[in-house]
């Protein structure tokens, strides 16, 4: 397989001005950091002067800044210090970066420490400082109140998937001359792309072409002193028309809500405890409605289960969300809770055969996942990995692991108002006011804008909208532990899945099998068919496998999970289908796209979003699905690349069905 140098980061190659560990220098541009005389000064000085901070975010609710160059992270520290002393109670700070040689964290540590007035920022930077892989990464910082979206890879490549509006932009790549690709006319549009009019822009160079394309771009620029000796540097407002998002017309989102709107979620799954944790964090009015007494009641009640990546060609964006998802949540679940975690992390994937261990090993080697999080095991090492006597081979990711779903549902859910034994059977609008009715007719709650994270059960509470989601029921069995099995300390994937004891028990799964009538529940009842093809599994990948596990058969647990075609989820704006057949009824005749309004300009329900369809992948996925969508609907910058949004949107499916027509 070739490298796709799209998806590829760099070193920084640093050097060091002193031996106290001051002034880092990149090799690779001959070029610093930050002015060796004082870099606070002269960040406050070019880029929080330059864009009118503090004044510019006085009275506002949400306020984004963009970088390109997040380097040291000196930026972003003292934008939020001076953020932070400064902005109104309740507000939230979005810092969005774009970098394609990103430090280490002790590299960061080095060139921060001469910074004592940052020690407290630095120190919570530095420590949730994310894994260095090409994507998109998201870090929850201050409690909340703060966060901050690492875009890691080329300048050309990651603004041209960044979607979302843009409050100040700092321009802070090493200089032009040395850096060219990241101050080229396409970069610049992108920048100019996700601003609104009166967005401002700061950045330390003062160089013509530069100049001559940000105001070609629509942006009033002007020249100020520059610092500490250099001549001159750029500060300007964008004055232009608002250029269109970049997401196809189709797929075009809802205008934002505000921060102090109500929302309704319902649903007290994954999906739904996911989004009532980012919500939170947003410090947003939240209430979650589910109808069992308690929350992870479906899919997301198994007494274990395995959180797991999903590696693919990481030139496809289905694998980089798969894989940026995946680390999310990691991160997210970590800072959460200690007690998700059921017997030590690790997970072992067994190959198939050799193009299956040599697929795995070129995905590694092409970044579709970090070299630390993923290890190809060979002959002879599957003993020393899994704690038991397995031939073959196979990759052990050792941060994946066996969780207890109902914590890390409990866990996110956090203190948020929740509703439970409240089954929504009704969804009504009024004067744009949402009525979420029970069966009788009585109204259960009110909301500003609702949320539908139910599973499959979506399809219930939305008849004018088709989302083309299916049921699959999938049933798990627990198996007694041998003196054998209990040896064993990872979890297991081989087409099915085992995890390790657990209370004296393996939990073995899971059946896949198309569950067209899913509304008469009968799916529930516990099959011994199933439980049979559940303990043959194993033996069907090798006669070790099979003489590892037992047969007594303890316990078991059928549910229900909600799936695509296209085996992605569902998150974004509902719409409806007369109005979008009117609107796009002829995409099959290939007009240009310019020519179709947006679909956020459609007839429809305004303030209802969806966010479904996980599969057998929601604990790995269900954070930063959350993330999406409430950056969609608070009109932020999304941590998820362009094509990625397009291909989770709702609309997708009718969409697809018109081009074919």
């Amino acid at each position: 397989m070739s490298t796709d140098t799209e998806n590829r980061i760099y070193e920084p190659d640093l050097t060091w001005s002193d031996d106290a560990g001051n002034g880092p220098k990149s090799g690779r541009f001959d070029d610093v950091y930050f002015s060796p005389k004082d870099g606070l000064a002269e960040t406050d000085y070019v880029f929080l002067k330059g864009i009118g901070a503090p004044d510019i975010w006085a009275e506002t609710e949400q306020f984004t800044i963009g970088e390109l160059g997040f380097g040291s992270g000196l930026n972003f520290l003292k934008s939020w210090l001076d953020w932070r002393t400064s902005s109104p109670a309740g507000a939230r700070l979005n810092y969005v970066a774009i970098e394609g040689y990103p430090m280490a964290a002790d590299d960061m540590a080095r060139a921060l420490q001469s910074f004592p007035e940052l020690a407290e920022l630095s120190a919570a930077l530095i420590g949730n400082f994310p894994v260095l892989h090409p994507g998109f990464h998201q870090v929850s910082l201050d409690g909340g109140r703060v966060t901050l979206t690492l875009l890691f890879g080329p300048a050309q490549v990651m603004a041209a998937r960044l979607i979302g509006r843009v409050d100040a932009w700092y321009l802070d790549g090493f200089a032009p001359s040395r850096n060219p690709d990241m101050w080229t006319p396409e970069v610049l549009g992108h920048v100019a792309r996700t601003s609104r009019p009166g967005t401002r822009l700061a950045t330390f160079t003062a160089a013509g072409q530069v100049r001559r394309d940000l105001q070609e771009l629509g942006f009033y620029m002007e020249k100020a002193p520059g610092y500490d000796g250099k001549r001159e540097c750029l500060r300007g407002e964008f004055k232009g028309k608002q250029i269109k998002s970049g997401l196809a017309p189709w797929y075009e989102l809802l205008a934002p809500i505000s921060q102090t709107a109500r929302i309704a979620i319902i649903g007290g799954g994954v999906a739904g405890a996911a989004l009532a944790n980012a919500l939170r964090r947003s410090n947003a009015d939240v209430c979650l409605y589910e109808r069992h007494p308690e929350p992870a009641g479906e899919a997301s009640g198994n007494p274990a289960g395995l959180l797991q990546p999903r590696p693919a060609d990481p030139r496809t964006p289905f694998a980089r969300f798969q894989t940026d998802a995946y680390l999310h949540a990691l991160q997210t679940y970590g800072e959460i809770s200690e007690d998700i975690w059921k017997g030590p992390q690790g997970i072992v994937t067994l190959a198939r055969d050799d193009a299956f261990l040599e697929r795995y090993t070129n995905w590694i080697q092409d970044n579709a996942f970090p070299s630390t999080h993923a290890r190809v095991l060979r002959a002879g090492e599957m003993a020393e990995a899994t704690g038991v006597d397995l031939p073959g081979s196979g990759v052990l990711f050792p941060q994946a692991g066996t969780i207890d779903p109902a914590e890390v549902c409990r866990a996110l859910l956090g203190d948020t108002a929740c509703r439970f034994n409240a089954e929504i059977a009704e969804l009504r609008q009024d004067d744009g006011n949402w009525q979420l009715l029970s069966g009788d007719g009585h109204v259960i709650g009110e909301a500003d804008a609702v949320i539908l994270a139910n599973g499959v059960d979506v399809t219930r509470l939305t008849p004018n909208c088709t989302l083309a989601l299916h049921g699959k029921r999938g049933q798990i069995t627990s198996v007694a532990a041998t003196d054998k099995s209990k040896r064993l300390k990872v979890g297991l994937s081989y087409g099915g899945y085992a995890t390790p004891a657990v209370d004296g028990a393996h939990v073995l799964g899971a059946t896949y099998q198309i569950c067209p009538n899913w509304q008469d529940q009968s799916w529930r009842d516990l099959s011994g068919d199933d439980d049979a093809e559940n303990l043959a599994l194993p033996g069907q990948r090798s006669d070790a496998l099979a003489n590892l596990f037992g047969d007594v058969v303890i316990g078991g647990r059928a549910s229900l999970r909600t799936t695509t075609a296209d085996h992605l989820p569902v998150i974004g704006p509902l719409f409806d289908d007369v109005a979008f057949e009117e609107t796009y009824g002829d995409l099959r005749h290939g007009r240009p796209i310019h020519r179709y309004p947006p679909a956020s300009e459609l007839n429809g329900p305004k303030g209802l979003y969806v966010c479904t369809a996980f599969g057998s992948r929601g604990f790995a996925i269900a954070t930063l699905a959350a993330e999406i969508l409430v950056a969609q609907m608070f009109g932020l910058p999304i941590p998820a690349e362009k094509q990625v949004i397009e291909a989770i949107h709702p609309a997708r499916f009718l969409a697809r069905d018109l081009k074919r027509r």
